[in-house]
């Protein structure tokens, strides 16, 4: 494996370290907007229950929890997230 192909497995493939956290403030800053626009389109309410899967750095899955407390996010077969956690 390349060295720029390392770099950039370990920014966004398979985060780890500094790196992996530069890769998702790059994700968060970049995906935001649509974030945002999606979930304006779904028009979630409060009492719906909601699963947001493979989330990232969790931009879209922070903007549900404050729609919908009742939501998870599924970021891999190991980890499942409440929603409801404090939604910043």
């Amino acid at each position: 494996m390349g060295v720029a192909r390392s770099i950039l497995v370990r920014m966004f493939g398979r985060p780890k370290g500094v790196l992996g956290r530069l890769g998702g403030l790059i994700m968060a800053r970049t995906n935001r907007e649509y974030a945002v626009w999606v979930i304006e389109l779904l028009d979630v309410g409060p009492d719906e229950n909601v699963l947001e899967v493979g989330f990232g750095p969790g931009v879209g899955i922070q903007l549900l929890a404050k729609r919908a407390p009742a939501g998870y996010g599924l970021l891999s077969a190991l980890r499942v997230i409440r929603g409801n956690r404090k939604a910043e």
